[in-house]
């Protein structure tokens, strides 16, 4: 059965289009079934009630995907990182280091992109160990703060595709 297309709208959401046997970044402006938000979203109601390990585990890495998806998503075209970068087993490094460099390239100090980039990250990092560390339990504060830094990445870095929008505008 075919998915039921999600009524919101996306704004600036990457599509990836195999045409030919080559891949292709392209920004679109489309509907879409799932937003970044979305993901972090799901990660609260993970934590509702009385949470198991893994549903804990299972919040940090969502909430963490939904960070990524949205640096993914506002990332202009210039600084997209190679298909190859991409298709590689470091494509979420490599993403890091793109906002990274478009961080450095809109202007000197301390941008949003940039600052998206580090808490990107550390929430990286704090997905791994979730993800891979099981010896240990997770701390419930632990998991608060990873799913409150994924909704500043995701206002940060909207904030940056918005000032870039505008200054090129």
């Amino acid at each position: 059965m075919p998915l039921k297309r999600n009524s919101r709208r996306c704004s600036l959401m990457p599509l990836r289009n195999f045409h030919s046997g080559h891949f292709r970044l392209s920004w679109v402006d489309a509907r879409c079934h799932m937003l970044p938000d979305d993901f972090i979203d799901t990660a609260e109601r993970l934590l509702a009630g009385a949470p198991e390990e893994s549903d804990k585990r299972s919040a940090v890495s969502r909430s963490y995907y939904g960070a990524f998806h949205a640096c993914l998503g506002s990332l202009p075209l210039d600084f997209i990182p190679a298909e190859s970068d991409i298709q590689s087993g470091e494509s979420h490094k490599a993403i890091i280091a793109a906002i990274t460099l478009w961080g450095k390239g809109t202007q000197p100090g301390r941008t949003y992109a940039q600052q998206a980039a580090r808490m990107l990250s550390k929430l990286k990092f704090a997905r791994r160990r979730a993800d891979y560390d099981i010896s240990e339990n997770l701390d419930s504060g632990d998991v608060d703060y990873c799913i409150g830094r994924s909704r500043k990445v995701i206002q940060l870095i909207r904030d940056a595709r918005s000032r870039f929008d505008k200054e090129a505008a």
